[in-house]
């Protein structure tokens, strides 16, 4: 708490958490929203989704007027607020920093039974300020950090790459139909490959950003839909049919990071966003036409 009051009084207005965290923890974060965070918005913002943030007194007046998400079509399942929060942030300009809490402990959940909702939820708000500003949003430098750096013991959850696999491999199969409306041939094929793979499903990082890119575009021409119901249903057919690749792509970086400790598998963590950042004008150039808000918002 005394390290957001500093923070705070030293001018900052979005602080966000500093953790110590075992390299498997943290699935969403590590595969998903710290890539888009910051190879797509341009913000090296480790935990985007940490959930301990502290705003100043302004940067709550600026979400208050903000309310929500912009589109009344990205109905959410009780979750989002932590993307919403730091993409706010983000597009506000607000003066950012990070705060070291040492080791985040909390109830460990399962990527193949629990996380679908957080999942869904968060990369859909990130989708919604990304398709929305089709540019990054922070200068690519490092966010200032307070507080000592811990060197807490942090809990190793256990995770069972099986039943990912034969979850991916259920949902994938539902979600087949819904995939076709966006995604290309080419990754079709790969994808038919991937979940069909005799061993386990497994997605690397270029692959992934292959379909993330692909959706975020789908996402963007989904907001073009002036029924906000039928808006509604592209978003969230788009989220599921992303949710077994999401769960490939955890396989991959399971077996990417066992013979790593923690602080070398952060580098690999970072390479994976790095990857993505360097990518990131394929799809900007791709967002371009489709920028300009065409619903109406009651």
């Amino acid at each position: 708490v005394r390290a957001y009051h500093d923070a705070l009084a030293s001018g900052y207005e979005f602080i966000v958490p500093i953790y110590r965290r075992a390299k498997h923890a943290a699935s969403v974060t590590n595969t998903t929203l710290y890539p888009l965070v910051n190879g797509l918005l341009g913000a090296d913002i480790r935990q985007p989704i940490g959930g301990e943030f502290g705003l100043s007194r302004e940067f709550v007046r600026v979400v208050l007027r903000q309310r929500s998400v912009t589109d009344p079509a990205l109905e959410l399942n009780g979750f989002g607020i932590d993307a919403f929060l730091t993409c706010t942030a983000l597009e506000n300009a607000a003066k950012i920093c990070g705060v070291n809490l040492g080791a985040k402990v909390h109830r460990i959940k399962n990527p193949a039974r629990d996380l679908e909702a957080v999942f869904t939820d968060e990369v859909l708000v990130a989708f919604d300020s990304i398709a929305r500003n089709a540019a990054p949003l922070g200068s690519e430098r490092l966010i200032p950090q307070m507080g000592e750096a811990r060197s807490d013991a942090i809990p190793h959850p256990g995770v069972d790459c099986e039943q990912l696999a034969r979850t991916a491999r259920t949902r994938y199969m539902v979600q087949v139909p819904q995939m076709r409306a966006w995604l290309p041939a080419d990754i079709l094929h790969r994808a038919h490959e991937i979940f069909n793979d005799v061993t386990l499903p497994s997605l690397a990082n270029q692959e992934w950003i292959a379909v993330l890119f692909e959706a975020i575009a789908a996402f963007a021409q989904a907001r073009s839909i002036p029924d906000v119901d039928e808006r509604r249903t592209a978003f969230r057919l788009i989220g599921a049919a992303l949710y077994p690749f999401y769960l490939a792509r955890m396989i991959n970086l399971v077996h990417e990071t066992a013979p790593l400790e923690d602080d070398m598998a952060e580098r690999v963590f970072h390479r994976y966003a790095a990857e993505m950042r360097a990518r990131r004008f394929e799809l900007f150039e791709r967002l371009a036409g489709w920028t300009v808000n065409t619903y109406s918002v009651a």
